[in-house]
């Protein structure tokens, strides 16, 4: 028989019908009529995926959690499941475990301060409706500790007097805008 629906439509069959299969998989054309009634109940798409705390401090081990990721859905108590889309390669950089985010790597802010990412929200419906959003990640400055310090030059003749210039100290460290004092 035909599925029950709210308002059939024309129930023709026209070789221009969109949708010639039902839920199940099922044909939608009973002799020369279509089943107007299995689309009546559209499974509208999530949309709108927010990311509220999108950043991350530098150094922060692989595995670090970062935040949790949301969407809209009209189509009320469905559930919401994000995934890494194909298309960007800072993907890679990151995971996504249910509704939270993480690091797969350690970050550098010196190297790079923001990555954008391509989440995937889909609903849990038979035919899952979903949509495609890019969202970015901010890497957060850390001030590092310095690695190394030398001296442009280690050699002075002997017998120079008190303050006789040798060289010039010089400090290796990540966060080149620090300033640094010697004693």
């Amino acid at each position: 028989g035909l599925s029950p629906c709210i308002n059939g439509g024309h129930p023709f069959y026209t070789n221009d019908s969109i949708y010639p299969m039902d839920l199940d998989g099922l044909s939608r054309i009973v002799y020369d009529t279509i089943d107007q009634g299995a689309y009546e109940f559209e499974n509208p798409a999530p949309y709108s995926i927010s990311f509220p705390k999108n950043s991350i401090y530098e150094n922060e081990l692989p595995g670090k959690f970062i935040g949790w990721l949301g969407a809209m859905d009209d189509a009320g108590g469905d559930s919401i499941l994000f995934s890494l889309a194909d298309g960007l390669a800072d993907n890679e950089s990151f995971y996504i475990d249910g509704d939270s985010l993480f690091s797969a790597e350690p970050f550098d802010f010196e190297s790079k301060t923001e990555y954008v990412i391509h989440v995937k929200a889909s609903d849990n419906f038979r035919f899952p409706a979903y949509c495609e959003e890019d969202v970015l990640i901010r890497v957060l400055n850390r001030d590092e500790a310095p690695t190394d310090i030398s001296i442009s030059d280690s050699t002075i003749d002997e017998n120079r007097p008190v303050g006789t210039y040798i060289g010039e100290l010089v400090t290796n460290d990540p966060d080149f805008d620090d300033s640094y004092k010697y004693s």
